[in-house]
């Protein structure tokens, strides 16, 4: 399940009696607003032992962060954040999975110019890095074609593709030229 908006579409639900899954906000004091990112969240819950498999959508705001969590890890991360030195001074709460706030998508436009479509030579230019690293990248198994895992550096890229980095962004490819 990825957002609950898009659960609304497909069928009006009671989600508190079907779903597995919660809210947890935390509202950071003034002085800490936008001071962190997805990462820091992430990096806390973390910290604290949890599985990455525990942790669903982040949506980081300038002053907090509402995050999507299985109901049976709740208790122990409503305890235990607050332990944490970033979050001591924090409001956390537990709030109905409705109430998540939508995060606002950005979006750029990249022009590149490439040799080929291949997989290794876009990623390479997407992300301003040398075909090397680029060819890492895709071995690491942190390249979505389409939403499929890719690590054939040869893949033809076609226009209306998706391609996911993990940790570096989407693009959609508009437009060849």
């Amino acid at each position: 399940i990825f957002y609950p908006e898009k659960l609304k579409e497909v069928v009006n639900i009671d989600y508190k009696r079907i779903l597995p899954i919660i809210c947890i906000r935390i509202n950071l004091p003034k002085e800490m607003h936008r001071k962190y990112s997805h990462r820091d969240y992430l990096g806390g819950l973390i910290k604290l032992g949890i599985k990455r498999e525990k942790i669903g959508d982040i949506f980081a705001f300038d002053d907090g962060a509402d995050i999507l969590v299985l109901d049976e890890i709740s208790k122990f991360i409503l305890s235990n954040l607050p332990s944490l030195t970033r979050f001591s001074k924090s409001k956390i709460e537990k709030i109905s999975i409705q109430h998540v706030r939508k995060k606002e998508i950005k979006k750029q436009e990249l022009k590149i110019i490439v040799s080929s479509m291949r997989l290794d030579s876009v990623i390479s230019e997407l992300l301003r890095t040398s075909r090397g690293k680029a060819e890492e990248i895709i071995n690491e198994q942190r390249v979505f074609v389409n939403f499929e895992n890719v690590d054939k550096l040869t893949k033809q890229i076609k226009e209306k593709d998706l391609i996911t980095v993990r940790g570096k962004g989407r693009f959609e490819i508009d437009k060849i030229e």
